[in-house]
């Protein structure tokens, strides 16, 4: 009896921290060890070198198949490898993003373009607490700190994301972005 009351106690112990964690913004040690990972120099360097690699082989004829492609540094199902390869393929002539629906930007598909590409861009959300963790992560990550992206905290409708868009610098760049 006394063990089965130890494990079950275990087990309501770690739901109910499990449960405050996910309900506040305490940023855990393995959170911090995650991200110092994804920021590492390494990831920086195995990236370009791939792009590259990406870049040569198409040039020479060779494509890979897309589903080969895709791996994760911030992004949740595999398209920062994707994406990756996909701007090897038509090329990159302006490093703007605008992610739409972005949460707090840090599991962000768009977010491996600005740590580790050097991109620009635009996270738009209707959370205010996604938006803050954002640009709280944004401005003190070393990679981002002079030009951290710009966070809107705005829900997106048909009347309101041309204007959303345009108010924040980001309209025009070779894309026409409006919607009728």
């Amino acid at each position: 009896m006394p063990v089965s009351l130890k494990a079950a106690a275990k087990k309501y112990l770690g739901k109910a921290i499990n449960l405050i964690l996910s309900q506040s913004s305490i940023v855990t040690f393995f959170d911090v060890v995650k991200l110092q990972e994804k920021n590492s120099p390494q990831v920086k360097i195995n990236q370009r070198m791939l792009f590259n690699l990406y870049r040569s082989s198409l040039t020479q004829g060779c494509r890979f198949p897309l589903s080969d492609t895709g791996f994760r540094v911030y992004s949740q199902f595999e398209e920062d490898g994707i994406l990756l390869y996909i701007f090897a393929a038509i090329g990159v002539e302006h490093k703007t993003f605008i992610d739409i629906g972005s949460g707090d930007g840090i599991n962000s598909n768009c977010a491996n373009f600005a740590v580790n590409f050097g991109w620009n861009g635009l996270f738009i959300d209707g959370n205010p607490t996604n938006i803050e963790r954002g640009k709280k992560y944004y401005a003190s990550n070393p990679d981002t700190t002079l030009y951290p992206p710009k966070f809107v905290n705005a829900f997106i409708q048909r009347e309101n994301i041309n204007e959303l868009i345009r108010d924040n610098g980001f309209a025009g760049g070779g894309c026409r972005c409006d919607v009728h």
